[in-house]
């Protein structure tokens, strides 16, 4: 197995952390399917999957619109729980902008590898006929 560069293995680490948390310490555990979903996202990304790192990349851009939004109605009430769900949302928002566009990820899940033979599947069509 490839090692996943560290800060791949901090997104996906923080994301579960995230959406396990409200259901250990929430009043009702409702969300289960939330987190079975978030777990297996994970794992899949955790192992390279880069369908599983662009599901988890829109979910951690959902997660970050919805911190902020919470952020925003409660900013009058308790400042402190306001300002680390801005940070939450911005981490969200960077850990979704890293997923989508760095390079050691790419390389991580083999995208570089497949370009660099030289030969896209459209040429290699055209070779066989």
């Amino acid at each position: 197995m490839k090692k996943p560069p560290a800060f791949l293995a901090l997104i996906i680490t923080l994301y579960v952390a995230y959406s396990v948390w409200p259901f250990l310490f929430g009043p009702a555990p409702d969300s289960l399917g939330h987190v079975a979903f978030s777990l297996t996202v994970s794992l899949f990304a955790f192992y390279g999957s880069v369908i599983a790192c662009n599901i988890l990349a829109i979910v951690c851009v959902i997660a970050a619109q919805s911190s902020l939004g919470t952020a925003i109605e409660i900013v009058e009430s308790n400042i402190y729980l306001s300002a680390f769900l801005i940070a939450a949302a911005v981490f969200l928002a960077c850990g979704a902008h890293y997923l989508l566009f760095s390079k050691r990820v790419h390389k991580f899940q083999g995208k570089y590898a497949q370009a660099s033979d030289g030969c896209s599947g459209l040429s290699q069509k055209r070779k066989l006929r």
